[in-house]
């Protein structure tokens, strides 16, 4: 039997307070506007090196992008449009009770971040998930984490994934399923195999670099994650505003979006 699910909500709703909200993203700039100093190479390097560092370290991130000159804006499904501070501690998803039949909603917890360099029409999109460290239970057999952008007039020029487990041990569970070409919505199955109680993608990052230059006009970026748990799955469709995943199997699952944040 197969069962289909169309799960717009999550999303929608973020578009829908993204549009109601002023401003429609917590974006801070650099000291420097002209990224003196650096080159865009350069810039896009170190945030790569840092983020693979410390996957989940949302404010170490945006202080950096602010000390190489660069502009930076972030969004938690928790708070919305947010600073960095903040987003660490939505990111940490203190406990709750737990429901017995499906994920607690506080499962887990997504982010998106986006930093771009003033000399440079290339922006640097990346989406970031937690789950409870007390939570263990998601561990079958493939979630999906999808960065979601409302045009296609950029090109993607790298994708990469990493994967965590609680204590920051690298798992590299993630492997693209999607490149994001015709559907501007780059995907990527998350293989959250558990084994003696602890999740091989406890956390994690997804993550694109974008150009620009063909772009004359605002285009936004959002990040969506589903949880699995039990479902064999057999197809995934994922556009702006919506993820729809497919199973053949009776299964828990739990899907949450940022809101979206401009590039």
């Amino acid at each position: 039997m197969q069962i289909k699910r169309i799960v717009p909500t999550a999303f929608s709703m973020a578009l829908v307070a993204s549009a109601m909200a002023a401003p429609a993203s917590a974006s801070i700039r650099g000291e420097h506007s002209d990224g003196e100093g650096i080159t865009a190479e350069e810039f896009h390097d170190a945030i790569a090196d840092y983020r693979l560092e410390n996957p989940q370290d949302i404010e170490g991130l945006e202080s950096l992008v602010v000390s190489l000159g660069g502009d930076v804006s972030i969004s938690t499904s928790a708070s919305g449009p947010t600073d960095g501070r903040t987003a660490n501690a939505d990111m940490r998803n203190d406990p709750s009770e737990m429901g017995a039949l499906d994920f607690p909603t506080d499962a887990f917890v997504v982010s998106i971040v986006s930093a771009s360099h003033p000399a440079s029409t290339t922006a640097d999109i990346s989406g970031h998930w937690n789950w409870r460290d007390d939570f263990v239970g998601q561990g079958a057999p493939v979630d999906i984490a999808a960065l979601q952008l409302s045009s296609g007039c950029g090109q993607f020029l790298s994708h990469s994934s990493a994967t965590y487990t609680y204590d920051g041990t690298s798992t590299n569970r993630g492997t693209l399923r999607e490149s994001g070409v015709g559907t501007n919505s780059p995907t990527w199955n998350i293989d959250d195999a558990v084994s003696n109680f602890t999740n091989y993608a406890d956390n994690g990052v997804v993550a694109v670099t974008y150009d620009k230059s063909d772009c004359s006009g605002v285009v936004q970026a959002a990040f969506t994650y589903e949880g699995n748990n039990g479902g064999s799955l057999t197809g995934v469709s994922v556009g702006w505003g919506i993820m729809n995943v497919t199973y053949n199997s009776p299964n828990l699952f739990l899907q949450k979006s940022s809101s979206p944040t401009t590039i």
